[in-house]
């Protein structure tokens, strides 16, 4: 009984370990052709995209939309391509708590943040804030363009505004900064030893279990 205990016990806590997860985990730090200097990629659980810790300097939205489909990104061998500027989400409105979206995603589930109007129209939000809240070191409370185009309305696209955690609109010749976003993850993380030890520990404990019994029953038939 003790044993099925233990056992139970591992089982919860692998679990626990796995579904505890913050939705935001550092795979680990690549470097970017023609910029100096490494990076961290940063897999959202949730969304199931990997973040490029990196802001692009400001630029108009064409110019933001071709940095991230050339990026290339060199992590653990290998050449990240395939980049892309984060979406609006489908059908996307303007304003704030946008959390369809994969910056509004960003803002409030992920780093936990309030928008301007839950601040009571006070403070905006800075770029200690930003970046004191997860695993980010270089977002910048400023405009950051989406890849999502304004559908009824010509040559505008959607933007979110880090200072106040809103989505809105902006004309293609506006400067803004950019983030790159990847489908998918780029690395599994391994569980840590200590939960690995104590599972394999129960497993083996279950197994001796199991193999005495096997023994008392054969010495019984002899």
């Amino acid at each position: 009984m003790r044993i099925k205990t233990l056992f139970l016990v591992a089982v919860v806590l692998l679990f626990a370990f796995s579904s505890a997860q913050a939705s935001l985990v550092v795979r680990g730090t690549g470097t970017i052709n023609g910029v100096s200097g490494e990076y961290k990629l940063i897999y959202d659980t949730e969304l199931d995209i990997t973040w490029l810790d990196y802001s692009k300097s400001k630029a108009d939205w064409d110019i933001q939309v071709d940095w991230a489909e050339d990026l290339v990104v060199n992590f653990n061998g290998q050449e990240l391509t395939d980049w892309r500027l984060t979406s609006a989400g489908d059908n996307p409105t303007h304003g704030w708590k946008k959390t369809s979206s994969e910056m509004g995603h960003l803002y409030y589930e992920s780093l936990g943040l309030l928008d301007w109007k839950d601040r009571n129209y006070g403070d905006l939000t800075t770029t200690e804030e930003l970046n004191n809240a997860g695993e980010f070191d270089n977002l910048i409370a400023a405009i950051y363009w989406t890849g999502t185009e304004v559908s009824n309305v010509d040559s505008e696209a959607w933007s979110f505004y880090m200072y106040y955690g809103s989505l809105n609109w902006n004309g293609y010749f506006v400067d803004c900064y950019a983030l790159a976003v990847l489908d998918g993850d780029v690395g599994a993380v391994p569980i840590p030893g200590a939960v690995w030890l104590l599972g394999s520990g129960i497993l083996g404990l279950l197994y001796i279990r199991g193999r005495g019994k096997r023994q008392i029953l054969y010495k019984h038939f002899d």
